[in-house]
């Protein structure tokens, strides 16, 4: 039996993830089961806000972390704001003798990032999960973390308590 996973995901990357130029995670580690698996997406809090426009309801990122300026609109950190499906976990490593054999960047597809980026993250010759993101649904009102009997947010990633289908819910 799966376990669902909670995610910390940066406002950054979210924003990727809700447009679709993310359809891949990238994780140093992934969880001792097999796929499929549910993964609750919790938005950080940090150098960037991700906010719901209450004009036209779409999702943005402002670069700055100014949650107060946006009173009114949904500020989306620091709450869970939606999940997906982990179809498949791939073995994912970038080997380079030095940072400046990745110049230029290259994006890589399904990423949202570069080469260099990944690089950077995991670093040289060390292997990461990516994590394939499928029937993703970001919920009209995020939850606090609580919702999920949790109080503290995730380094990277956590075991929750199974949910099972949570429409009607929300």
């Amino acid at each position: 039996m799966s376990k669902d996973v909670l995610q910390a995901i940066q406002p950054e990357w979210c924003e990727k993830i809700i447009s679709g130029k993310k359809t891949v995670e990238v994780r140093k580690n992934r969880p001792n089961q097999g796929t499929p698996f549910k993964v609750y997406i919790y938005c950080t809090i940090g150098k960037k806000t991700l906010y719901r426009s209450n004009h036209d309801g779409v999702i943005r990122l402002y670069h700055k972390a100014a949650p107060e300026a946006f009173s009114h609109h949904q500020v989306l950190n620091g709450k869970v704001i939606g999940e997906y499906v982990c179809q498949y976990l791939v073995p994912l490593s970038v080997s380079v003798s030095g940072e400046e054999a990745l110049d230029p960047p290259i994006e890589i597809p399904g990423l949202g990032m570069t080469d260099l980026e990944l690089w950077k993250y995991l670093g040289n010759g060390k292997e990461g999960q990516g994590w394939g993101i499928s029937e993703l649904k970001i919920y009209e009102r995020p939850l606090e973390l609580k919702k999920l009997g949790v109080f503290t947010p995730p380094q990277s990633w956590r075991y929750v308590e199974e949910r099972g289908d949570r429409r009607g819910i929300f």
